[in-house]
């Protein structure tokens, strides 16, 4: 299978994996030959890209990182945990608050149950950013790309555990500033961007006077927007000065925010997300933090198609976790686009001259 962008798939192509809504709700069925009119419902879900079966990548396989009925129960247990947190204290309830920490702990021991596992963490993040970017979703990412990337760097399980708590509530002093600020599609002005940074300390003192959070996961919300050179917020820090877990949160919220799409811009993709990055490192960015996040997820899942620096295009087979950047292609078609009678694959480690240039 290869997975090609809604704008290529044509009349005929026979889909490769199901597919979901938003809602994860089983929207159509692996095998489905696609017609006009599912087209153009496809587009009319804001679906961009569709996996297709093809006889020249049939031994292709896609594994994401968690399968859709997993997602849409984790999505759902965490709007119902901060829906409930916000409902009380909005009517400041006299009774006991819920138990945010516990809630959240259990959120985070579930998703460790499905990125564990070392085989599965290499393969596609890229259905993260299959539907929308709403809070939940980006609370949701981040918890799995910081975790993943936790358990690259060899932490324990209760460290990996406090870490993925606090990614995944990381933001929610912004659910303390104004709406009108949060939801302006115009540049911000200086006091709003002063008002949207003080979601970094609001969230930090919500999460502390939590039971069951420790500071340390705390520390996530406080510290995700300070940088390396000490030219971030709330308090200027710099270097290791900065708690491990914050800088672990900066680099996946900073790739997952890249890669969703925005109503001011398209989304980047995995590999301008990475260059992004990696020219902040040292200066933002923890670099070992970005090589241990290369490690362990691929940039070009299997199935992509990507552009090399010779003209031709190739589909990616498969990733290697020691060279993120150079994986096994096929090449299916020459430089004007017609079919090789037999496909040639390619692995980018042992050709070095060969790079991949767009994906």
């Amino acid at each position: 299978m290869k997975k090609v962008p809604l704008r290529y798939v044509k009349e005929g192509d026979v889909l490769a994996i199901d597919l979901y809504t938003e809602d994860f709700l089983l929207l159509l069925n692996r095998g489905t030959r696609l017609s006009s009119p599912l087209l153009a419902l496809i587009e009319k879900r804001d679906i961009r890209e569709l996996y297709i079966e093809d006889e020249y990548t049939d031994d292709v396989l896609y594994n994401p990182i968690i399968e859709h009925r997993g997602r849409k129960e984790l999505h759902r247990e965490i709007y119902r945990v901060l829906f409930n947190y916000l409902s009380q204290e909005e009517i400041s309830s006299k009774f006991n608050s819920i138990d945010l920490g516990r809630e959240f702990e259990h959120i985070a021991r579930t998703l460790l149950n499905y990125i564990a596992p070392k085989p599965q963490i290499l393969h596609s993040f890229h259905d993260l950013h299959q539907f929308d970017h709403s809070m939940f979703q980006h609370s949701l990412n981040v918890g799995i790309l910081s975790g993943v990337i936790g358990v690259e760097l060899g932490l324990a399980k209760n460290e990996l555990v406090e870490l993925m708590v606090g990614a995944m509530l990381f933001d929610i002093g912004m659910t303390r500033l104004p709406r009108q600020v949060l939801t302006k599609k115009g540049r911000l002005s200086l006091i709003e961007r002063m008002v949207v940074q003080r979601h970094a300390e609001i969230g930090f003192k919500l999460l502390v006077r939590q039971r069951n959070i420790s500071e340390m996961s705390a520390l996530c919300a406080l510290y995700h927007h300070e940088r390396l050179d000490g030219g971030g917020y709330p308090n200027r820090l710099s270097d290791q000065s900065i708690h491990l877990y914050p800088r672990i949160v900066a680099v996946a919220d900073v790739f997952d925010a890249l890669t969703a799409k925005r109503h001011y811009r398209d989304s980047y993709t995995a590999h301008e997300a990475v260059e992004y990055l990696y020219a902040a490192g040292g200066s933002m960015f923890d670099v070992e933090i970005i090589k241990a996040f290369l490690r362990c997820v691929s940039i070009y899942p299997p199935g992509s198609r990507v552009q090399l620096n010779n003209g031709l295009s190739a589909v990616v087979v498969k990733g290697f976790s020691d060279y993120p950047l150079r994986p096994l292609v096929r090449i299916i078609e020459d430089k004007k686009g017609k079919i090789l009678p037999t496909p040639i694959d390619v692995d980018l480690r042992i050709h070095k001259n060969i790079t991949i240039v767009k994906s």
